[in-house]
């Protein structure tokens, strides 16, 4: 950071002269030598200053003013059109330091089981779930494990920081309150549909989704179960309470608008595995063989897409979509270019992708693995 130097200018001092009339020493030590001895020439100086006190000095005229200061003479203008020295633009001023750039980050989670899902509420509040009742919580520098009250495979995961849900295989749901602990409970399904998505509009309307068409749903106090179709359902996302979709097996999507489930038409007979929804009734969503769809106006359209490899997950944000897959795919797009690789530290399957509300990205899959995108 810049500094600054100070400089001290002396000013020097001179003794005054000697003024006329001003006798030195030897002067004085002279005339007193002389004045010792008795001189006639004394009385005649004496004799020739006696004059006649008649004369005086002429007189003082009192009348005769000092000379006036004519105030009509200006002083002489300040030429304006002397412009101050120019200030050399060239020089910079100190450099300000850059905040260091963002990284993919390979995060210790201290577990070595799939990570099926993450979700949080900020950079430093985010949860992954996954093989053998797994709950990891990042807290903003490291991942510590929670007990979760079971030892069922996990898939989805929700909080909105007051209350949090994860569902399993075995019709396992696990709630934690606040900073409390996680407790399981079993839907009311019973133990033979697995349920892989949830999501919450609210601590009291959360909906969960799983096989056969199963749609859960909890009011805060009690889970309540239908039927819609025949369709596996893998993944659920809205944008509001009246506003949420979910998405499953061979292209299955439905939209619940505030009282009922209705089924929309994805053009696409492909397994879908992974929906984000956004404001205005845009959502997107992804699945087997590459396959990128984009809902606007109430109609889906697929997208160019990179790969045909399987992607299982997105997420949309105001400033781009990000989409993972198997072998380490990740992509990006600003919804207004085509997508593209982005380059990361892996070539393992990526299940699952959230974005922080400040822009980090998470995303976890196999063997443990958390990637991070965000400041060191």
């Amino acid at each position: 950071m810049p500094g600054v130097a100070l400089a001290l200018v002396m000013a020097g001092c001179t003794f005054p002269e000697k003024q006329p009339g001003e006798l030195d020493a030897s002067a004085i030590d002279a005339a007193g030598a002389d004045a010792a001895e008795p001189d006639a020439a004394v009385d005649a100086a004496i004799d020739a200053a006696e004059v006649d006190a008649a004369i005086d000095a002429p007189p003082i005229d009192a009348t005769v003013d000092a000379p006036t200061i004519d105030a009509s003479v200006d002083a002489p203008p300040i030429d304006a059109s002397v412009d101050a020295p120019p200030i050399d633009a060239t020089v910079d001023a100190p450099p300000i330091d850059a905040p260091p750039p963002w990284t993919w980050q390979v995060t210790t989670t201290n577990v070595t089981v799939l990570l099926e899902d993450v979700f949080g509420t900020a950079a430093n509040d985010v949860y992954a779930v996954g093989q053998d009742g797994t709950i990891i919580r990042w807290n903003g520098s490291t991942w510590q494990t929670q007990p979760a009250g079971t030892f069922l495979y996990l898939f989805g995961v929700w909080t909105n920081g007051s209350r949090s849900w994860a569902v399993g295989d075995w019709g396992v749901l696990t709630r934690k309150d606040g900073a409390g602990s996680w407790t399981s409970e079993t839907a009311p399904t019973g133990n033979s549909i697995y349920y892989y998505g949830v999501w919450g509009a609210s601590s009291t309307n959360v909906f969960a989704v799983g096989l056969d068409g199963y749609i859960l749903r909890h009011d805060g106090n009690s889970w309540s179960a239908s039927i819609h179709g025949t369709a596996d359902l893998a993944a659920i996302h809205g944008s509001s309470a009246n506003d949420i979709y979910a998405v499953g097996e061979g292209g299955a999507i439905l939209h619940w608008q505030g009282s009922t489930w209705s089924p929309e038409n994805s053009t696409v007979i492909g397994d879908l595995r992974g929906v984000h929804a956004m404001t205005g009734g845009v959502a997107y969503a992804v699945g087997a063989g590459g396959k990128i769809l984009r809902r606007s106006g109430g109609s889906w359209t697929q997208l160019a897409s990179p790969t045909t490899s399987n992607l299982f997950d997105v997420f949309a944000t105001p400033s781009g979509i990000w989409v993972v897959g198997t072998n380490g795919l990740v992509y990006f797009s600003d919804g207004v270019n085509a997508f593209e690789q982005v380059a990361v530290p892996t070539t393992n399957p990526l299940f699952h992708v959230w974005v922080a509300p400040t822009g980090e990205v998470f995303i976890v899959g196999v063997g443990g693995l958390a990637l991070r995108y965000g400041p060191p």
